[in-house]
């Protein structure tokens, strides 16, 4: 089963109290890595274009949230 590794460089995250954290995930074809630079944009790396999607609405769900 996949790993999902979020992780928060210098800026704030957008839900208060979220600290940076793993989990697993089933769907996932690989790894995938999320976090945000100092100014807060969301980066994600995947290996797979249905991976990076998935990223890219775990953050806009994350940014929902706050």
């Amino acid at each position: 089963m996949p790993l999902l590794v979020t992780v928060s460089d210098a800026a704030p995250r957008s839900v208060p109290g979220m600290a940076p954290t793993a989990c697993r995930v089933s769907g996932l074809d690989g790894d995938v890595v999320v976090y945000r630079d100092r100014w807060g944009v969301p980066h994600a790396q995947a290996e797979t274009s249905h991976d990076a999607f998935w990223a890219q609405g775990f953050v806009q769900a994350e940014d929902r949230l706050g």
